[in-house]
């Protein structure tokens, strides 16, 4: 894989980054901090609601120095019309209007905080141009690219750099399974030259080398590429950059940003389809065990304890003692033991999506008004869409191993 741009394309993105410096300062550039995936710039919990998206984006706002701007982020599923200044299949930004921006954010990308954080850190900066009046008209694909560039800039560089490209592989020792996605619009080399760029004006070792450990492997690898092929070079005059020395004192820490509690009006949840209560109507499900441990009560609990602490002090009077004393407390803190790691037997519906809990008693399942077979076996005979069989790791949803079918 080659990690560097070519000589041309590394050209064009200097240029481009030079004269959004010339045009905006070379502070935020440089001094402002870059953000990183990690709890120390993003404390807050994620459930993967836009509730959670938005508090992202008014960090991100705030870095931004956009704090004064409200902001309301509507998720979507699938949009094809998006009614937008400039929009892509992740997020969209939809303009300011009375000193609020409009945002949207699609539903996939909420299964991971740091892809929303990326996708929120383009979309604010097309916020940040249209507030300064950057933004290109009528030239969409290249407002686009200019926007990933001004994410650098902006010190959003590495969210937005690791989401050009993501490489997960997850499974068991029986089953492995990989995934990929990509965002943005520069490819994977084109933002970490930039970044590896940005990090060399800055030139600080250690705010490298924390970055550096933030980064996903390719784009690792080729901003440090970046970096060794600028060592030869004076970043400081291809940025038109002033002399370190003028610069100031960096931040370096997180800002205390105080966030305002997103509603049902600036954080729009997406609008989920209701599920059919009654959908396995006329349907065969059957009761699957679950066990559950038993709920332990603090005296329980106590027993095998104070068992093992009585048998210890016995030992540590030595074996002159009574040795059956020493049997009987180590049999009752066995027999104690396992007492409370005894499980209940609970049953529920077989059906995934539904699991609702079922008695003995019940001959339909409350939860989907499934008729509830007497075994697994005879759900399979009666064509039970929802049907799985749980005796053998053989045995597979509908399709039961060769010695259960028999």
């Amino acid at each position: 894989m080659q990690y560097l741009p070519n000589p041309e394309e590394q050209r064009w993105l200097v240029r481009y980054m030079r004269r959004l410096i010339e045009n905006m300062g070379h502070e935020q550039f440089v001094l402002a901090p870059i953000l990183e995936p990690s709890r120390k710039w993003f404390p807050e919990d994620w459930s993967g609601a836009i509730y959670d998206a938005h508090l992202i984006t008014q960090r991100l706002l705030d870095y931004a120095g956009l704090k004064d701007l409200r902001a309301v982020i509507e998720g979507f599923i699938e949009r094809d019309d998006l009614d937008t200044e400039s929009g892509d299949a992740s997020g969209y930004f939809s303009g300011i209007r009375d000193g609020v921006a409009y945002f949207g954010l699609k539903q996939a990308t909420l299964t991971d905080p740091e892809i929303a954080a990326g996708t929120m850190a383009h979309e604010v900066a097309h916020a940040w141009r249209a507030f300064h009046r950057e933004r290109l008209e009528h030239a969409d694909q290249q407002e686009e690219v200019l926007t990933d560039i001004t994410t650098v800039y902006l010190g959003f560089g590495v969210l937005t750099t690791n989401d050009t490209h993501r490489f997960r592989s997850e499974g068991t020792i029986r089953e492995q399974r990989w995934s990929s996605s990509s965002y943005g619009y520069l490819p994977l080399q084109a933002m970490s030259y930039l970044l590896g760029l940005q990090l060399a004006a800055r030139n600080r070792d250690e705010e490298i080398s924390s970055i550096e450990k933030q980064l996903e492997p390719n784009q690792r690898r080729a901003v440090l590429e970046t970096l060794e092929s600028l060592e030869e070079s004076d970043v400081l005059d291809l940025l038109a950059l002033p002399p370190r020395e003028s610069w100031g004192e960096p931040e370096t820490e997180p800002r205390r940003i105080r966030l305002i509690e997103p509603d049902a009006t600036t954080a729009i949840e997406i609008e989920r389809p209701q599920e059919n209560p009654q959908r396995n109507r006329e349907q065969y499900v059957y009761r699957a065990e679950r066990d559950t441990p038993r709920s332990m009560r603090p005296w329980k609990a106590a027993v095998p304890v104070f068992g093992a602490l009585i048998g210890i002090i016995v030992l540590m009077r030595g074996v002159q003692g009574d040795m059956r004393a020493i049997v009987i407390v180590f049999v009752v803190a066995m027999i104690a033991s396992l007492f409370m790691s005894q499980k209940s037997k609970t049953f529920v519906c077989s059906d995934k999506d539904c699991t609702h809990p079922l008695t003995m008693q019940d001959t339909v399942c409350p939860g989907c008004a499934g008729t509830i077979a007497a075994n697994a076996e005879d759900a399979l005979e009666r064509n039970a869409a929802s049907a799985e069989f749980v005796e053998c790791e053989d045995c597979e949803p509908e399709m039961p191993c060769d010695r259960h079918a028999s």
